[in-house]
């Protein structure tokens, strides 16, 4: 699972740049937030793989970012909009308590301990998995 969750941190953000290309109004608002999310993402996915030092308190605040932004996912879809290059299913909207309740997921997961490398990974992988949920389901797979 921990490799599953450090490839999937690399995956999201290769193909963020690309997704995000003619991108206009809610969708563009959508992954303008899931690109800060891969953000903060990516600093502890460089702390977990020795690329920068540990540092608990730069964990912890990217942390916290993340249960913002987590918290905030919900009300980034509550109008439907599928407009290309949006990612986004329909079932969305017709599971929204489901989908909301992984952001929340994804929040609680985000409050998880961040002083040690080895606390920052267990609550890392928690993070990851919430994320891994809601795209398996909610997120159409692209080429």
């Amino acid at each position: 699972m921990r490799i599953k969750l450090m490839c999937l941190t690399f995956v999201v953000a290769a193909g963020a740049a690309f997704a995000h290309q003619g991108a206009m109004g809610l969708v563009k608002e959508r992954m303008d937030a899931m690109g800060r999310v891969q953000g903060d993402a990516k600093v502890i996915g460089q702390m977990l793989r020795g690329q920068t030092v540990f540092d608990a308190d730069a964990a912890r605040a990217a942390l916290d970012r993340l249960v913002e932004e987590a918290r905030a996912i919900p009300g980034h879809f509550e109008v439907r909009d599928v407009s290309a290059p949006s990612e986004a299913r329909e079932l969305i909207w017709t599971e929204f308590d489901a989908f909301s309740g992984l952001a929340d997921e994804m929040a609680n997961a985000a409050m998880g301990p961040a002083d040690t490398p080895e606390a920052l990974r267990q609550t890392f992988i928690a993070v990851g998995a919430a994320c891994g949920a809601c795209h398996e389901k909610y997120r159409a797979k692209t080429d």
